[in-house]
């Protein structure tokens, strides 16, 4: 059972990572940043010119570290983080279905940053090899 949860919570987390990281790219190479800066301007968002670079470096860096299982838990906030902005700026007046422009593709977005933030990277994962602040464990002989 114990490798079928962490195949489950790797298909997530790798699937995320793409999601997250197609998106960061196609901020930067094909709305560009000057134009989701204007597109956060008019949704009168505070900080337009800062979040136009922030949101997509986030998106990127956390798609990497996702697809990656490396740093997950903060990936996953990270991802939160951006679908949630996304929810409550840009989507949620136009109801549920992405087809109107709606919420449920960030919402679901959201809903797996919270389940990899509170699950981990698994045991498919970079986090599960590379010892960041564990304590090293006692060889018995």
């Amino acid at each position: 059972m114990r490798n079928f949860n962490s195949s489950g919570i790797a298909i997530v987390r790798v699937v995320l990572g793409v999601i997250m990281l197609a998106h960061g790219i196609q901020k930067f190479a094909v709305y560009t940043v000057a134009g989701f800066e204007g597109v956060l301007g008019e949704l009168g968002v505070p900080f337009a010119g800062l979040l136009a670079y922030a949101v997509p470096i986030v998106e990127v860096g956390a798609g990497v570290l996702l697809i990656l299982g490396l740093f997950t838990r903060v990936a996953g906030v990270l991802t939160v983080g951006v679908g949630l902005a996304a929810l409550f700026t840009m989507h949620i007046a136009n109801g549920l279905f992405v087809d109107d422009g709606g919420y449920e593709l960030v919402l679901l977005i959201a809903a797996a940053g919270a389940g990899v933030a509170l699950l981990g990277g698994g045991r498919f994962s970079l986090d599960a090899v590379v010892p960041f602040g564990k304590k090293p464990v006692a060889q018995t002989a």
